[in-house]
């Protein structure tokens, strides 16, 4: 692949990945059904395994926080399998959190798919506006 393909492609995976993190996005069946595998799997920063279904059953209880997410790089596994890395603070409720945070992303049914995410909690670090 050339550096124009992959600049391109990394920002595509970044725009999704961003698009999960929005509430409208969050509170949606239909829209989280469409950008997840139906064998997603996730690790929170607090230790919880949730599956796709375990997603939807949250959708009425979740409380959303605001992210600001930093320093991306995506590595490509294989022409359909690529791994976003990042950091995230997470607002809630005045108290901030900090995560380094991986996702993997398929190509699957024409489309890019979220099939893996983990948070893992770390130390502080500036944010950038």
């Amino acid at each position: 692949m050339n550096e124009d393909h992959n600049q391109s492609l990394e920002q595509e995976i970044i725009n999704l990945e961003l698009h999960l993190l929005k509430k409208e996005v969050r509170v949606s069946r239909e829209e989280l059904n469409k950008f997840l595998t139906d064998d997603f799997v996730e690790f929170t920063s607090r230790g919880i395994r949730y599956t796709k279904a375990d997603a939807f059953e949250r959708l009425a209880t979740e409380v959303y926080p605001k992210f600001y997410c930093q320093d991306f790089q995506l590595r490509t596994l294989t022409d359909s399998v690529v791994q976003l890395t990042y950091r995230a603070a997470i607002q809630l409720n005045n108290k901030t959190r900090y995560t380094l945070r991986c996702s993997t992303w398929i190509f699957q049914e024409g489309q890019w798919r979220l099939s893996f995410h983990q948070g893992t909690p770390c130390d502080p670090f500036p944010i950038q506006p």
